[in-house]
């Protein structure tokens, strides 16, 4: 009986109740803007510049063969980034891109595509915050 009249009461907590408090929301994660390269026959689409650092990017096979991408630095014959596994027709993926600044290649070389003109330039900025950029603000000191 007397604890049906605690409830009713509003709780019998003790005034010390040792419990810790709830935990505080998370809140949500910033939103990151996704860049997006499409790829069809015979052609890459993307922005001509993308910025310096980790990035996430959608590829998107918009054509009826499968396409692979990777990206190489303009005075290097060396892949710099490679999607990993080809895309099939129609498939999108997203994957997270890091580059350094500088004057770059995009190039599908699957089953010669690269011969038949698949691969466009692109340049990669600093990012805003880098001592890199000319316009980057000055250490306040």
């Amino acid at each position: 009986m007397l604890a049906t009249a605690c409830f009713a009461a509003g709780g019998c907590a003790e005034p010390d109740d040792d419990r810790p408090p709830p935990p505080a929301e998370t809140p949500p994660p910033a939103r990151v803007d996704t860049m997006q390269i499409l790829m069809d026959e015979y052609t890459i689409s993307m922005p001509l510049v993308l910025p310096a650092g980790p990035h996430p990017v959608r590829f998107v096979n918009a054509g009826f063969e499968e396409h692979n991408i990777y990206f190489r630095r303009m005075e290097d014959t060396l892949a710099a980034w490679v999607l990993e596994r080809r895309l099939n027709p129609g498939e999108r993926r997203v994957a997270t891109v890091e580059l350094e600044p500088g004057a770059y290649m995009a190039i599908c070389d699957f089953s010669g595509h690269d011969g038949r003109g698949m691969f466009t330039e692109f340049t990669v900025a600093p990012a805003a915050d880098s001592p890199e950029r000319p316009d980057a603000a000055a250490p306040a000191s």
